[in-house]
């Protein structure tokens, strides 16, 4: 069952974040879901007699008028998609960045337009981000009846989205294998328990968090303190459960069997603890707390999609475990894209600045495809992580010594958003059969 078009995602837009893996079908039920929908558009379209009239798209303004979609369609096509991959709402007019919210974000004109142009994108560009974002839009055409007004439209565009997923499939039927089988080097660690003076893990109640803290533990690396945000005081700070396992443990990652709660770690392994009440790491009380402290480094690990502030920023060094290699694989859910792409994921080890993914590199490394069966988004993408976490710590040493690199990029458009249910199951077809 394609369960993403039940209710109006006009009215109730998902966000399609941690989308699990529902094995080899998932594809066919979409397909077929996809393809009765397309019968129901067609019908309407034969039954209304009406001339089709093309839908606007949104007009995107600069108070000096020096830019507007009719005349920078590549700067618009990517502002739209960032719009709605971003907030999944369109409206009619943008000036300088921001919508006018008078006129509210349903017209649907918005929306088949810009379907209509991300289409275009993707047949000539193969940016499979153009591809990601149209499959959003159709999901959301199917479920809402509001769209067959534009049925001549969609009844020529649902066939297009269809025929772009089965080549993509095709396309990466017979991946290239030839990096799957690397060998990575051995886990350092020290040999005894190094705390390391200025080293500061900010965490919070995530699956990453544990395993951060377990991986850094495992090699004998010990922040002098965790900052824990607490964002729900009545949850049961002892709570343990036993992680799936891998197919396959490879000595060299450090794979913890059990989730444990990072309050537990710290508490276990005598590290000095400071608990914030917040929901934000950019709170008052947060910069407050961390002005206590003396910091050198802080391990970033915290609430999913919070960006850190500049006023942070401005008084402490951040660094940051990014699943994707830098600069090209900026943005969300980047270790499936990756993938898709180059059938190998990478782990970036960065300095955070103000923008999302692009501050100095200090290291990248990459990993062997993780089997078909593997816990994916709990337990390898997060130690692959941790991997890299432990060894950007343990070769900087005691003094947190950091080398970095200033990113290049010359792509005006670049980050990348959460991925689409089918492309995520098409990225699972290239990984590793078990035997």
């Amino acid at each position: 069952m394609y369960i993403y078009t039940i209710k109006s995602l006009l009215d109730n837009p998902v966000s399609y974040s941690y989308s699990s893996y529902e094995g080899d079908n998932f594809i066919k039920n979409w397909l077929s879901h996809r393809l009765s929908h397309f019968e129901r558009v067609s019908k309407h379209f034969k039954s209304n007699n009406k001339k089709p009239v093309y839908p606007s798209l949104p007009d995107i303004l600069y108070t000096n008028g020096s830019f507007n979609v009719k005349g920078n369609e590549d700067e618009s096509c990517n502002f739209l998609l960032g719009k709605y991959e971003s907030s999944k709402k369109l409206y009619s007019q943008y000036i300088n960045n921001k919508p006018i919210k008078i006129n509210g974000y349903k017209n649907i004109d918005n929306y088949v337009s810009t379907a209509l142009m991300m289409e275009t994108y993707y047949s000539y560009s193969k940016d499979i981000r153009y591809l990601n974002c149209l499959l959003k839009l159709c999901d959301l055409f199917q479920s809402d009846e509001k769209f067959f007004y534009h049925s001549y439209y969609l009844k020529e565009l649902l066939p297009k989205e269809i025929d772009h997923i089965k080549n993509l499939i095709s396309e990466k039927s017979s991946p290239n294998l030839k990096n799957i089988y690397r060998c990575i080097e051995q886990t350092k660690t020290f040999n005894t328990r190094q705390v390391i003076k200025g080293l500061t893990l900010l965490c919070c109640e995530s699956s990453r968090s544990s395993i951060y803290l377990q991986a850094l533990i495992n090699a004998n690396i010990y922040p002098e303190n965790i900052v824990y945000m607490n964002n729900n005081q009545a949850k049961n700070k002892d709570i343990r459960y036993n992680y799936e396992k891998l197919y396959q443990t490879p000595d060299w990652l450090f794979i913890p069997k059990e989730y444990i709660h990072p309050i537990e770690l710290a508490k276990d392994n005598k590290i000095n603890l400071i608990q914030v009440n917040t929901s934000s790491v950019n709170s008052n009380i947060m910069y407050e707390n961390l002005k206590k402290i003396k910091i050198q480094l802080i391990i970033y690990c915290g609430f999913g999609g919070e960006i850190v502030s500049q006023k942070l920023l401005d008084e402490f060094k951040f660094i940051h475990c990014h699943a994707g290699s830098l600069p090209k694989y900026r943005g969300s859910t980047t270790f499936y894209y990756e993938i898709l792409n180059k059938q190998s994921p990478s782990v970036s080890c960065i300095l955070l600045d103000k923008k999302i993914d692009t501050g100095p590199i200090i290291d990248i490394k990459s990993f062997p495809l993780p089997f078909k069966t593997d816990n994916i988004d709990t337990l390898y993408e997060p130690c692959i992580r941790a991997n890299l976490l432990c060894d950007v710590i343990f070769n900087s040493g005691i003094s947190l010594n950091l080398k970095s690199k200033v990113q290049t990029c010359n792509e005006d458009f670049s980050n990348y958003y959460i991925i689409h249910p089918i492309l995520k199951h098409i990225s699972y077809s290239l990984f590793r059969e078990t035997e």
